[in-house]
């Protein structure tokens, strides 16, 4: 039987997951434990692996577990209530939740509360709880790594939730961690104690991945204190549980008053929900200690800004009313009553109760706040409201038409996107108010005309600011008008053209047609003008709004007015639009600048765009061809003129937009003709311009035809060539990025040929430039074309694959090419663009291993000059592909074995070897630690008990940082270059600083970092002096610092270096709250 049983553990159950409850049913008693714990096992383990790893192993653990729970045998249930079961379940979940977030780890969760609830030994239960508790307080407390603050939140909040722990054994599991004794069966009378714990959560509050879980703990833990101290004589003092929180609140937000902003996101909306009273309590209490007009000074106090912050949300669920003009004359500036007591309710207010009258009055004299904080919020308290339908009061409306030209001036981009919100708000809520008076008109009965009377001056009163609003739009975008003003003033006048609020106009208005009422010429002008600007985003949304515009906008105005429709060309249609780009062209040509040329670019894709028939797009676009053409030919007769008179990159960039737009039902013969064209222009301006760009030093080369003419230096023909360069390869990608798509005629619209012209082109790019910008984007193409050769039309070719004969060229640009620059130009780009295609051949694993074999080859000067490493390509193709965001995770596993690469070069006696082997060893610190991190964590260090690095994962990395920290010693058995040795001691100090050190090499570590506090190198004695505050992070600190101190013979570097230890050894102790001397 029991052969047979350890034969079942091996195959496992043959069926579903309720087969396994059923086959353990069958198995001996004696055998049914362990059966069940290496099923458990088994299963925690599978949901244990990544997403894409796991399937719906979570649920199948959570489902076994839940049938041994509710079965007849006592075994199973004894082993499912176990504290080792328990236990494996509460680390699965927190350990694991922030890596996977599963939406079945919650079902974890739950699953935990229930065991601990319906647990039959109340010893047991009450034992878990309380290991659970003091885990997750540890955690939240600081004393653990930050990675699992996030799921720590969720089990304590699902736990609370529950009901599977309570406030008190919070309140005493905590206070036995601060020394303070409590209770079992008693809540503290004392809430100092419960104030603490309420700190410790608030501070996670300030940071924005924690906030919203932070957030929903905090409003569990309120709703169960209300529960539970509701009724106690020692709160009853307090007036009111509102008045409990709302302490919490405000001592929270006084020490970090950073943290508002969270909690106007995650504390009030829930708060203000589960109690209208208590929340209207709040809302008073803030208004008496806290009066509108301590805003108008200069320096408010925090708690002023949360008494904008509860206003809002209050006014969004319906806590806080529009006061109008009737309480502008009050003596206070809140006032609770009644929704009767303010203006007559909706129909769907009729179920409110209490609320507080705002004063708009003292909301408007906000509006002009030195504050931008203040000045935002007041905007989104007058905007927001409970109801999208509730009609603006005419004070609000006459606010807004008096201070948003204020607001749009704003040089700050943090509130201009404020700004926006608020305005999209705006508009949502005037297009709601419109849609609704004018639903209540058509439903009007007959012989009601004093309520139609009332909603007629309030829909006009809308209408009027709606055309108003437009109108101020338009004077933001007159020409000498700041930045700030174009750009907010387009993003809103595009919000206004998407809603559905000129379609309310309209209707209203039927004489008056939609171009009439916003697109005036007058506007029309000042948004062609806005297309040519400097800045990239307004030329983008003057784009976007130009698009919008009806045909008839474009005609050119007829110089006659006896001209009928029939008697107008069809090219007048588009005349102005034509006149325009006409314009623009002579701009560009004369200025040269790259913002006019995208101008005209994007009007002649717009131009496209509005033509009506098929046959005219297309002589647009051979037009576009021909002046291509013809200005490549200038180009290759004379660079020199065609830098001058001839710029070539708008063409470029208008064949770009318009391809994009071009659907591929309309590609017929004639398109793809164009399209070889446009090819054979790209190669012939590669040649042109090739010399340029390629060149070792292209900031300073001028071709030797070219250094007579005084008129021309470097700079204009570098920037020539590069934009060239740039939007030929922008137009390139566009055109391989249609391969997948077909004609109507079933034509492909990339054929293999022009496909691999592409390919070959852009390879021959990356493998000659010398122009970090120009190759960066050329990068982009020849990526875009290398994922494309693994489609089914392009592998099906005959013949090598084209991946394959890349990759061949890669290598042989790696061996043949000098290395003049320390980033190997677009040699790693080309690697990585390989790569990036996922194929077969080359596999991933095997350019690895290429590319480490030839970055370990030695290095013979006697035999091959300097400038010419294969080792430096190689490295340099590694530190791309781990930076890459595509293949960052694949490299993963080789991290190690880079790690010994990067070490052994840092020995070299090249110069060109240790800077790649440095910059590489940079890359995996930064794929170890992730660049995620802020400055100041960063600068922090290690915490003494978080886990930053798993010293298990890359078991050769203890012995590598011994090596590195070795390698300048005078004792040591490596003898490198000085300035070599320098350079591979701070990646190593960088590491066990952030990281801490391995356990097993704590001591030899310290020795070997204390013996640099004597460098000649004042930036090293420093760095390692913050490595040992690091390595002394640990409960016997001070017997390891003792030794240190000895200065007694040192020399001078060597004293200085251990007073600076000593120094950051203190302070470190003293910020983290570790010391355990007697006095600090």
């Amino acid at each position: 039987m029991k052969s047979s049983a350890g034969e079942a553990i091996l195959v496992g159950p043959s069926s579903g997951d309720r087969e396994d409850i059923s086959w353990l049913l069958t198995q001996p008693a004696s055998d049914q434990e362990r059966l069940a714990k290496d099923h458990f096992r088994r299963l925690l383990r599978d949901a244990a692996q990544p997403r894409h790893m796991s399937g719906n192993a979570c649920i199948k653990l959570c489902f076994f577990l839940e049938q041994c729970r509710k079965s007849p045998s006592q075994i199973l249930r004894d082993l499912v209530f176990s504290k080792d079961v328990c236990f494996h379940l509460f680390n699965f979940y927190i350990e694991w939740n922030e890596k996977s977030q599963h939406r079945s780890m919650r079902q974890v969760l739950e699953l935990l509360a229930t065991l601990l609830i319906t647990n039959p030994s109340g010893v047991d239960f009450q034992e878990y709880k309380v290991d659970i508790l003091r885990r997750l307080l540890s955690i939240i407390a600081h004393e653990s790594a930050q990675p699992l603050v996030k799921p720590a939140f969720k089990a304590l909040e699902g736990l609370l939730g529950k009901h599977a722990v309570t406030v008190a054994d919070m309140v005493r599991i905590y206070s036995s961690r601060k020394q303070t004794a409590t209770p079992a069966n008693e809540i503290p009378s004392n809430p100092e104690m419960l104030d603490c714990l309420v700190s410790d959560m608030f501070y996670w509050m300030s940071l924005p991945d924690t906030s919203p879980a932070a957030g929903k703990l905090l409003v569990t833990l309120f709703k169960e204190c209300r529960k539970n101290y509701m009724d106690l004589e020692s709160f009853i003092s307090l007036d009111a549980h509102s008045i409990l929180w709302g302490r919490w609140i405000r001592d929270g937000l006084s020490k970090q008053p950073e943290s508002l902003e969270y909690v106007k996101n995650y504390l009030f909306p829930p708060l203000f929900k589960l109690d209208r009273a208590e929340a209207l309590d709040f809302l008073d209490a803030l208004a008496q200690e806290n009066e509108l007009e301590t805003l108008q000074r200069e320096t408010p106090e925090a708690r002023s800004f949360l008494l904008l912050a509860a206003m809002e949300v209050g006014k969004k669920l319906g806590l806080v009313v529009d006061g109008g003009e009737k309480v502008t004359k009050r003596s206070t500036l809140m006032t609770r009553l009644t929704t009767s007591g303010a203006e007559p309710p909706l129909k769907s207010d009729s179920k409110s109760h209490k609320c507080v009258l705002l004063p708009e009055a003292t909301i408007g004299g906000l509006l002009t706040h030195a504050s931008s904080a203040i000045r935002s919020s007041a905007l989104s308290v007058l905007i927001s409201s409970n109801l999208s339908t509730r009609p603006f009061s005419d004070e609000a409306l006459k606010l807004l038409r008096d201070h948003l030209f204020i607001l749009h001036a704003d040089t700050d981009a943090k509130f201009r996107n404020d700004l926006l919100s608020n305005t999209k708000h705006l508009i949502e809520r005037i297009r709601n108010v419109m849609a609704n008076f004018a639903r209540d008109f058509r439903s009007c009965p007959p012989g009601s005309i004093a309520p139609e009377v009332q909603q007629s001056k309030r829909l006009e009163s809308h209408q009027n600011f709606v055309r108003w609003y437009i109108n101020f739009l338009a004077n933001e975008l007159v020409p000498t008008a700041a930045y700030q003003r174009h750009v907010t003033a387009l993003k809103a006048l595009h919000m206004v053209l998407k809603s559905d609020i000129m379609s309310q106009l309209t209707v209203m208005e039927p004489s008056r047609s939609f171009s009439s009422i916003v697109f005036q010429p007058s506007l029309i002008r000042l948004l062609l003008d806005l297309i040519l600007d400097p800045f990239d985003d307004v030329r983008s949304t003057a784009t976007l709004i130009v698009q919008m515009a009806p045909i008839e906008c474009f005609r050119r105005p007829s110089p006659t007015i006896l001209r009928n429709e029939q008697a107008i060309a069809e090219n007048e249609k588009l005349g102005l639009l034509q006149d325009f780009i006409a314009r623009g062209e002579e701009v560009s040509k004369r200025t040269g600048r790259a913002d006019t040329a995208d101008g005209v670019a994007r009007s002649q894709a717009l131009l496209f765009n509005l033509m009506a028939s098929k046959e005219d797009q297309l002589k647009h676009v051979e037009s576009l061809v021909s002046s291509l053409e013809t200005k490549v030919s200038i180009a290759e007769q004379d660079l020199g003129k065609a830098v001058s008179v001839a710029p070539i990159h708008a063409q470029f960039a208008a064949l770009r937009l318009v391809w994009e737009t071009v659907l591929a039902m309309d590609i017929s013969a004639a398109w793809l003709s164009l399209q070889e064209r446009i090819v054979v222009s790209c190669q012939r301006i590669w040649k042109v311009v090739r010399d340029v760009l390629c060149n070792d030093s292209p900031e300073g080369h001028l071709p030797s035809d070219l250094e007579e003419l005084e008129v021309m230096d470097t700079k204009d023909v570098l920037s020539y060539s590069f934009r060239a360069i740039h939007e030929s390869s922008n137009l390139l990608r566009s055109l391989v990025s249609k391969l997948q798509s077909r004609s109507i005629n079933d034509l492909p619209l990339v054929s293999y040929e022009t496909f691999r012209t592409i390919g070959d082109l852009t390879f021959d790019q990356l493998a000659s430039l010398r122009h970090r910008g120009a190759f960066s984007t050329v990068s982009l193409t020849f990526a875009k074309c290398c994922q494309l050769s693994q489609d089914r039309a392009i592998l099906c070719q005959p013949g090598i694959a084209l991946l394959e004969s890349w990759y061949k060229g890669a290598l042989a640009c790696i061996h043949e090419q000098t290395s003049t620059t320390r980033r190997s130009a677009g040699i790693p780009a080309l690697v990585t663009g390989i790569l990036s295609a996922g194929a077969v051949t080359p596999a991933f694993g095997d350019v690895m291993q290429e590319l480490q074999s030839l970055a370990t080859q030695p290095v013979f000067l006697s035999d091959v000059d300097e400038t010419n490493l294969p080792q430096v390509h190689a490295m340099n193709c590694l530190k791309d592909i781990f930076r890459s965001s595509i293949l960052g995770k694949r490299a993963e596993s080789h991290i190690a074995s880079c790690l010994e690469l990067a070490a052994d070069s840092l020995q070299s006696d090249t110069w060109a070897v240790r800077n790649c082997g440095l910059i590489l060893l940079r890359s995996l610190i930064d794929c170890l630690f992730g660049t995620n991190e802020s400055k100041t964590v960063t600068e922090a260090g290690w915490d003494g008990k978080s886990i930053r690095l798993s010293y298990d994962r890359y078991p050769a990395l203890p012995e590598l940082l011994l090596k590195l920290l070795k390698l300048n010693l005078e004792d040591g058995p490596l003898r490198v270059p000085v300035i070599g040795a320098v350079e591979s001691v701070f990646p190593a100090l960088d590491i066990l600083r952030r990281a801490g050190p391995p356990v097993a090499q704590r001591k030899e570590i310290l020795d070997s970092v204390s013996a640099h506090l004597d460098s000649k190198v004042w930036h090293i004695r420093d760095i390692a002096a913050r490595t040992i505050a690091t390595l002394l992070l640990h409960d016997n600190w001070l017997a390891d610092l003792l030794p240190l101190l000895d200065g007694r013979g040192a020399c001078v570097n060597r004293q200085h270096g251990i007073l600076v230890s000593l120094k950051y050894v203190l302070e470190r102790h003293l910020e983290l709250g570790t010391s355990n001397l007697p006095g600090m």
